[in-house]
């Protein structure tokens, strides 16, 4: 953490800690030095560099344990290793730039140390997931205390190498001070020089370039400044000015809502794409395959996703912490260093991206002017602890607002819990002290401690809480260090309510950016990114000046995987809002800027004045034209010349300003010049919104422009349209003499009929010609959209049984209710409809196959088709049954079939022994049948009871028939394994794997709980549940239990076979009755 050192903030600091500091001291390597800790990098030559390392003092600091008063290691810039049960002790880390394919070793040109003995150093508490109260959780002595040697045993370590956008890097971990817990004498390496070198061109996690050269966005420049030790060194190209390439990937039905968002960023210099996620597919692998092209082949800096989890799917799974954006931006190389900003727009319909996208450019280009609203702070913490800097939560709030305070920030509000002194009102906060915080306006809010899906745990300020909040206009960003805040998949969690939430009139209230966790976070890591991101923020690193919410909001968590590892952490902490936004720190001031508002055809360049020196510049229309830097008080920007009479945009930001937004005319250099400027439409036989929609007539109005030096006499025009869903009625409209510089409106100028069979938002482009009586003859398009309804229907029915046995699926026997949910993603109602059901499974009555909707309308508001079904009591079961949907008329019609898994495969071992499903066992010792622990019923199946270092297996093969999930309860008793350097290790643990693969694993102590894994290729699979135990230690129940294993449809089928010969025989089939699947057994006798 960055200090700013100022009398009396130390004064005060000094009286806060009363209860922290038990015994405190600072034991003085080398007197002679200033700095507690030193880090010099030197250049030796390529590849081969050093970094020389001094600790003039470390702090020696008494808590205590179980085992009475020990110990705790700390220095200066370091961090705490978090391995539980193992030494308390600290390391400091760096990253450095490595050759693209470099081998990385490492040999110690020079080490001094010092010794002191009769040391006791407290165990580590482990990485600590914020659900846990650490002051509850007690000092344990893990194996390595029985070692007599020094731990670490070594004290260098190098990560694996990872690839942060443009380049290739390697973490390095000093450890200065070792321990050996038998001999208890702590070694101090004071003074140690460390040479890197390149052992050869096979390393790992290689950087691969699909060009030579890359430019670098400024955004990431800044980041590789602050983030390697030796950045200078790689650099191989000049930097761009531009702000980097922007991707929007977006729900079909909330397109029209983000358009306004693509153009207001395309406008301020980003170049922005929106792309339809039906374009791409609904699945992480689809997703993820897109991005990476796109990276590759276009360049990209910044990725907005636009919907929900089920719009948008966040990647989950294998090697990543829980649901994840950010891993979309996991593109080069094998790491968890993130090489674009990723952000979410989440939203449940089109208010919820309406409000986000206002919220946002309302932010950066009409912030409130009221003084006192951006550079005001609120710090919300828990008196829980310690964890990063050995500080309490509430600790670690007030150091980063001593910070904030510093800078600009002139009102840093204090709602901890407790009495913490300084202007910390005494008792916890409550969720008014918040709201009454927040509605005065706040500009930034930092929260460290217990949080929920739903709300933050000091304070208990909730979802609830947001939607009664006054802070319109006065909207923070905020850095939430908690649990679950961010959980989105499933619910509406507390970071989507922040960005969603709308007064009565519709007007945003809440915040404007939010970066929180989808899982439960640790303690201490978390603390260490939210450090970086407050110094960053208040410029602490000259070489790291950070404006966006995402740079800032990354930096914290590249600082946080340099220091720990903690990679789940990076995985899961998401960014709900734009990850491009410039956020606000100050009042907002005006520029002053000029330039000219005319140019003529032909001119390449224009030159903007303006008083604010690296405001940024950009030119554009559609798409940017050019873009520069202010520099000296002039930006000239060039361009490629315009040929024809147009207009572009004159864009200029400025952090901590309001944006300048301009126009420049292109016009010609003599004579007249008539071109279109504006149409109106008009509907007054159809629904009076003045759009063209599906089967209206239109009446046009349309303007004509002289931009022209000299006035056109008799001007005329004439529109045209190859469009085969327009027809022309009126195609002719007479204007007049025009004078130079002026524009004449004709009204009820044309006429014309829209098809009710045209494409909703089709862009309907027409030709205008328009001559004067001096035989002049300009040309000119115009466009409108047409709007047309655009029927949906979701993707799965859902089955209301309630008056049958209420399982939700249908099955033999059984009259259900099916509905279908269908909305209108178009913009234009569809009148009267009737929806239809049909089936042609002879096992299948529909009883009411008919819907009537008096009108779907558009706005995407879900109405809901309701069928009554009946299924055949002697329908086979498992089997898949067809239901055809069809809504909608004409060309608007839409057709969906859906297929329904009839039964459901279960095994809850209720027979008590196997014998349900045909399961075999392996390894030292069969799983069993247990009467005692069960998650429903009687029984359940419990792992063999094996020794040390064996295994027990339970496994089964099925014939899957159609693609559907697996799902079971588990609870789980043994030995946890550790996180050591930031890599899990695994000593006894459930294990359960689909055809060999691993998709599950659990450890410790977890009480019964669901898992669910999807099937999704029919045929032969085996699935596979392992017990397994390493060498030694045994803790808990030492096993692993299942029930209620829900098997996707399939088939399953045991024979026997002891010999051939003809005669009598008997079969068996059990369990009798059975339920949906059986095994058949036969002897011949």
């Amino acid at each position: 953490m960055f200090f700013m050192k100022k009398l009396f903030i130390l004064i005060f600091f000094s009286l806060s800690l009363s209860h922290l500091l038990i015994a405190q001291q600072t034991v003085f390597v080398n007197n002679n030095k200033a700095k507690a800790t030193e880090i010099n990098y030197q250049e030796i030559e390529k590849d081969i560099f050093r970094i020389h390392f001094q600790i003039n003092s470390f702090n020696e600091k008494t808590v205590q344990t179980e085992d009475g008063a020990k110990k705790i290691i700390e220095i200066d810039d370091g961090s705490r290793m978090l391995l539980a049960k193992a030494p308390d002790l600290p390391k400091l880390s760096k990253s450095f730039l490595i050759g693209n394919f470099a081998e990385m070793d490492y040999r110690i040109i020079s080490s001094n140390y010092v010794e002191y003995n009769n040391y006791e150093i407290a165990p580590s508490k482990g990485n600590l997931s914020r659900a846990i109260d650490p002051s509850q959780v007690p000092y344990v002595k893990g194996k390595i205390y029985e070692k007599n040697a020094f731990f670490p045993e070594e004290i260098v370590k190098m990560n694996t190498p990872y690839i942060l956008r443009d380049y290739r890097a390697q973490n390095l971990h000093f450890y200065p001070i070792q321990y050996n817990p038998v001999t208890k004498v702590l070694r101090v390496h004071y003074d140690v020089s460390i040479e890197f070198y390149k052992a050869s061109n096979n390393g790992e996690n290689p950087l691969v370039k699909n060009t030579e050269s890359k430019r670098i966005t400024p955004a990431f420049d800044e980041i590789y400044k602050r983030q390697f030790i030796n950045y200078g060194q790689y650099r191989y190209t000049p930097l761009n000015d531009n702000p980097g390439r922007y991707l929007i990937i977006c729900n079909d039905a909330y397109l029209p809502e983000i358009q306004d968002f693509a153009a207001w960023k395309t406008t301020i210099g980003f170049p922005t794409e929106v792309v339809a996620i039906s374009s791409i597919g609904n699945n992480q692998t689809s997703i993820k395959n897109y991005v990476t092209n796109y990276y590759n082949t276009k360049g990209l800096s910044f990725l907005l996703l636009v919907g929900d989890a089920q719009h948008i799917t966040p990647m989950s799974g294998s090697g990543l912490g829980g649901h994840s954006d950010v891993a979309y931006g996991y593109i080069v190389g094998n790491d968890k260093y993130a090489d674009i900003f990723v952000g979410r727009f989440s939203a449940e319909s089109l208010a919820n991206v309406k409000t986000q996208v206002s919220r946002t450019i309302a932010y950066e280009l009409n912030p409130s002017t009221n003084p006192g609203v951006f550079n005001k702070s609120i710090g919300i913490a828990s008196d829980q602890g310690p964890g990063d800097d050995n500080e309490y939560d509430y600790e670690h709030v007030r150091n980063m607002q001593i910070d904030l305070a510093a800078y600009n920030y002139i009102y840093n509000a204090e709602l901890f819990d407790g009495s913490q002194g300084g202007i910390d009102a005494p008792g916890d906060p409550t969720p008014t002290m918040v709201a009454n915080e927040l509605n005065q306006g706040r500009g930034l809010v930092l929260y460290t401690g217990h949080g929920s899906a739903t709300s933050w745990g000091s304070s208990g300020f909730s979802s609830t809480n947001i939607l009664s909040l006054n802070n319109q206009e006065k909207l923070p960003f905020i850095w939430s260090v908690a649990c679950l805040n961010g959980d989105f998949v499933g619910k509406t969690c507390f970071a989507e309510q922040w960005l969603r939430a709308v007064d009565n009139n519709g007007d945003a209230i809440g915040a404007v950016a939010t970066f929180m966790s989808t899982i439960n976070q640790s303690w201490d890591p978390p603390m260490e990114a939210q450090d970086e991101m407050v110094d960053v923020l208040v410029e602490s690193y000259s070489n790291n000046i950070k404006r966006t919410f995402g740079g800032l909001s990354f930096s914290g968590c590249f600082k946080m995987n340099d220091t720990y590892g903690d990679y789940d952490m990076t995985d899961t902490w998401t960014i709900f809002g734009d990850p491009s936004l410039m956020v606000r720190t100050d009042n907002p001031q005006t520029m002053i800027v000029s330039h000219p508002t005319a140019i003529p055809i032909g001119v390449g360049s224009i030159q903007v004045n303006c008083n604010v020196n690296d405001a940024f510049v950009c030119l554009s229309t559609d798409t940017i034209i050019g873009t520069a830097t202010v520099s000296g008080g002039v930006a000239t920007v060039n361009f490629a010349p315009f040929t024809t009479i147009d207009t572009f945009t004159v864009a200029v930001t400025a952090y901590n300003y309001i944006p300048y937004i301009g126009e420049v005319i292109i016009i010609p250099a003599s004579g007249s010049y008539v071109s279109y400027s504006a149409h109106t439409v008009n509907d007054p036989t159809g629904n009076l919104n003045h759009q063209a929609d599906y089967g209206e007539s239109i009446i046009l109005d349309l303007e004509l422009t002289n931009v022209g030096s000299n006035q056109a006499d008799s001007v005329y025009a004439e529109i045209s349209c190859s469009n085969p869903h327009i027809s022309l009625s009126d195609s002719m409209e007479t204007y007049g003499d025009i004078a130079s510089l002026t524009a004449v409106y004709a009204y009820n100028a044309y006429s014309f009929d829209v098809s009710d069979s045209i494409t909703d938002q089709e862009v309907v482009s027409f030709n205008i010609s328009i001559n004067d009586k001096n035989s002049n003859n300009w040309t000119n398009t115009f466009s409108l959209t047409a709007n047309a309804p655009n029927l949906k229907c979701a993707s799965n029915l859902l089955i209301d049984d309630a008056a049958g046995n209420a399982n939700g699926r249908l099955d033999p026997g059984e009259t259900v209710n099916i509905l279908i949910d269908t909305w209108n993603a178009g913009h234009a109602d569809h009148l009267t409809t009737t929806a239809t059901l049909s089936s042609t499974n002879p096992n299948i009555t529909i009883n009411n196959g008919n819907h009537n909707f008096t009108s779907i309308d558009s706005g995407g508001i879900v109405s809901t088709a309701s069928f009554n079904v009946s299924l055949n009591a002697s329908c086979p079961s498992p089997s898949i049954v067809d239901f055809i949907y069809t809504v909608g008329n004409g060309v608007y019609q839409i057709t969906e079939t859906y297929s329904i898994n009839i039964g459901i495969v279960k095994e809850d071992f209720e027979t008590g022994d196997f014998s349900s499903f045909p399961w075999t066992f392996s390894g030292n010792l069969d799983w069993e049948i247990d009467n005692q622990t069960f998650y429903a019923g009687s029984y359940s199946a419990v792992s063999g009871n094996i020794g040390n270092n064996q295994q027990s297996d339970m496994i089964i093969s099925l014939d899957v028939i159609s693609p559907d999930s697996i799902s079971f309860m588990k609870k789980v008793s043994c030995e946890a394994g550790e996180n050591y350097y930031g890599t899990y290790y695994w000593y006894d643990y459930l294990d359960f794997s689909i055809d060999a693969t691993s998709v599950g694993r659990w450890d410790g102590e977890i009480n019964w709980s669901k898992e669910q894994f999807y099937v999704s290729n029919v045929g032969l699979h085996t699935f596979k549940w392992t017990y397994y135990k390493d060498g030694y230690v045994s803790d808990g129940s030492d096993c692993a239990w299942v029930d209620d294993i829900i098997f996707p449809p399939s088939y399953s089928i045991t024979t026997n076979l002891f010999e051939e010969e003809t005669g009598n025989f008997m079969v068996t089939a059990y369990p009798n009755p059975f339920s949906y699947s059986f095994v058949l057994r036969y002897a011949i006798s």
